[in-house]
């Protein structure tokens, strides 16, 4: 049945997705729909050769009390735990009260801060992310603290940029691979140029030193000496040999469709001659909202700075998590483009094709080629808690 409801949920979603407004009473139903997918995924097919990571948050949640607070780095995530043994929470509810508490947020938050079609949004995440977030609670949390935080990044302004870097400080204590977001910090500097040549010859240099370095990173122990913690310095000692090709070519894909979306967007707004050239903000509806042009140049940035996420890939392939978390971000970008498309033109036919294809390349790469589907992606839909 989950495997029928899921298709169904993406037709009648896909109905909303490409027209200029969504539906809020399917945009409600698709949310709760997510909820059951995500918060049924688990409990029923969890093993050492399925869900693993099911049953460790489950263990570690159950010892919570029994838990310093600083026993491990993730303090923000020990301390949620710790709330829901206080309150006499089982693990299960516990995931599925934090799973509908995020969703909300990311809802309210962010895509209804950006996009005025939410089922486009939705559509895409389904196809991909929300199968992946139903396996990694923990990222799934703090990715939620991390999209909240973009806000800040929308003004150069330097209290901004604080409240930035403790969100992002926040998410790391949830997820310590949270930290390699810091960098964001400089999305919003005046001189483009001088920023894109410190990231390629950042990148490059890192990259081709890790790979001759065994693909480890310079001043790998003072990196480890810092987290001191065994997960994370497993994925550090950890090292690829050419899998780390696959979260490039992914985060290239995204660029190059963000780029593109970009160009559309700039095109149509001169086009129409609407471009706002007021500092960062209009009136839309009594709230402020930034323009179109604007938070497609910040999310592009964004990816642009990603790119120094490539050494890290190297070291583990598990860091493809931080490219995989600004999708819903690129999926903003994707909407907003779409919407600028003439309804029914081939050209927004063949523009939300290759947003659709790859997206279903991320889903290949991630849950068939990098992780055997029997581990995750076949057990989705056979084995939910709710549906099946």
């Amino acid at each position: 049945m989950t495997l029928y409801l899921y298709i169904f949920m993406l037709f009648i979603n896909s109905l909303f997705a490409f027209r200029k407004r969504h539906s809020k009473l399917l945009t409600i139903i698709t949310l709760i729909t997510i909820l059951l997918f995500i918060g049924g995924a688990g409990p029923e097919y969890h093993s050492y050769n399925h869900s693993r990571d099911y049953i460790n948050y489950e263990i570690s949640y159950n010892n919570a009390d029994f838990t310093g607070f600083f026993e491990r780095p993730e303090i923000g995530y020990t301390l949620l735990m710790k709330v829901g043994n206080l309150i006499n929470l089982d693990f299960f509810s516990f995931r599925m009260v934090i799973t509908a508490i995020c969703l909300l947020l990311i809802y309210q938050m962010v895509i209804k801060r950006y996009v005025y079609n939410s089922n486009y949004i939705l559509l895409m995440y389904m196809m991909y992310p929300m199968i992946i977030d139903s396996e990694h609670f923990r990222n799934f949390i703090a990715m939620t603290v991390f999209l909240f935080s973009i806000r800040f990044l929308e003004k150069n302004l330097l209290k901004d940029k604080i409240k930035f870097l403790v969100l992002a400080l926040i998410a790391t204590s949830i997820h310590t691979a949270f930290i390699f977001y810091t960098p964001l910090i400089f999305v919003n500097v005046n001189d483009k140029n001088r920023l894109v040549k410190g990231i390629a010859i950042g990148t490059i240099f890192l990259t081709i030193v890790a790979f001759l370095n065994n693909n480890q990173v310079p001043f790998l122990q003072l990196i480890l000496k810092f987290f001191d913690d065994e997960k994370v310095i497993r994925y550090l000692n950890s090292k690829t040999n050419f899998g780390f090709l696959i979260p490039v070519v992914l985060h290239l894909i995204s660029i190059i469709i963000v780029a593109w979306s970009r160009k559309i967007v700039i095109r149509k707004n001169l086009k129409a001659n609407m471009i706002d050239k007021s500092n960062y903000c209009i009136k839309d509806k009594k709230k402020i909202r930034v323009t179109d042009v604007e938070i497609i140049n910040l999310i592009f940035w964004i990816n642009i700075i990603g790119i120094l996420f490539f050494p890290l890939f190297m070291m583990s392939i598990t860091f493809y998590r931080l490219a995989k978390n600004l999708l819903i971000l690129n999926f903003i970008v994707y909407s907003i483009a779409s919407s600028k498309l003439k309804r029914g033109s081939v050209y927004k036919l063949i523009f939300n094709f290759m947003v659709i294809v790859s997206v279903i390349v991320w889903l290949i790469s991630d849950l068939i080629i990098t992780t055997s589907p029997e581990r995750v992606l076949i057990p989705f839909f056979t084995q939910n808690l709710f549906f099946n």
